[in-house]
């Protein structure tokens, strides 16, 4: 008896759900870092603290009440991305399978290869604007870290309380110093944020490697979980990212930083088209900042 494409779809999430979820959450890089939640619902909504309870000071004895100051709030909201691999299954090798116990050679390769490169995308969503694919793609750090435009649904040109530190150039480059990053480091400080790890591409990360260098300090970079390496700045982790950008540099507070996943591995059949099926392996997240007013970014540094 053949294997049917339902069959097929069953015994895929079999084999491979489990390793894939598992390489996903410990070679991609910014999922080995922060932590991930199970999410439910159409999206992920949070709410946002912006002012505190105006009543709350010092008083003398005779003053009357003034009446409560409330907590001052604003929903903050993300959709889910869906990101999918498309793998084709022939007649002949729905034949092949025997009782849905095989799945043969080739769609394994294609499965393997498939599974990547998803892994693959996720990874380079997470460090982008969530513009690419018609804005399909995950809402990654580069949305969530700046200073203009709409992020999780608050317009930063309305609330400025939800714009990040951003200290550009006017698109001019120039090149990396450490009075640079201490000045984006005790800007988000000043502002009541925390810097757990600095982000950087390898331009950057090897730039302030020379700086050392230049004024004769020895420091031997450290390994983080999934082999990335880091220097040291004031005790917070400068780490190189693959992929990052080289020309700028992200100041991140990493316990502010979530993924959340509604469905991690899915494997269900199409419509049948012709003699070979088509299963899609889909994935359900989003990359949530909770606060990015908390975060810095320098920027226009030199290739």
């Amino acid at each position: 008896m053949g294997a049917d494409t339902t069959t097929l779809a069953e015994l895929i999430v079999q084999l491979y759900k489990k390793p894939w979820v598992e390489a996903l959450f410990t070679n991609t890089f910014l999922l080995t870092r922060i932590q991930q939640k199970q999410g439910v619902g159409e999206g992920v909504r949070w709410p946002v603290r912006y002012a505190g309870n105006t009543s709350a000071g010092s008083y003398a004895e005779g003053d009357t009440g003034a009446g409560a100051g409330n907590q001052g709030f604003k929903k903050a909201f993300l959709t889910w991305k869906l990101n999918k691999v498309e793998v084709e299954v022939s007649g002949l090798a729905q034949a092949v399978g025997e009782n849905g116990g095989m799945i043969v050679p080739a769609l394994r390769t294609e499965l393997d290869l498939g599974l990547s490169d998803v892994r693959g995308n996720i990874n380079t969503q997470l460090m982008s604007d969530g513009t690419g694919n018609s804005g399909k793609d995950i809402t990654g750090l580069y949305a969530a870290i700046a200073d203009t435009g709409t992020y999780a649904g608050l317009d930063r040109g309305t609330y400025t309380w939800w714009k990040s530190y951003v200290n550009a150039n006017g698109g001019t480059p120039r090149n990396l110093s450490e009075e640079l990053v201490r000045t984006v480091k005790s800007t988000v400080e000043a502002r009541g944020g925390r810097v757990t790890a600095i982000y950087a591409g390898s331009t950057q990360w090897y730039r302030y490697g020379d700086l050392l260098r230049a004024e004769r300090r020895q420091q031997n970079p450290t390994t983080l979980t999934g082999g990335y390496q880091a220097l040291d700045f004031e005790g917070v982790p400068l780490i190189k990212v693959p992929g990052y950008p080289q020309t700028r540099m992200d100041f991140v507070d990493e316990e502010l930083l979530e993924y959340v996943v509604l469905k991690d591995f899915e494997a269900k059949p199409m419509a049948k088209t012709k003699d070979s099926d088509v299963i899609w392996v889909t994935h359900y997240s989003q990359l949530v900042c909770r606060n990015p007013y908390r975060m810095g970014s320098l920027q226009d540094l030199a290739a």
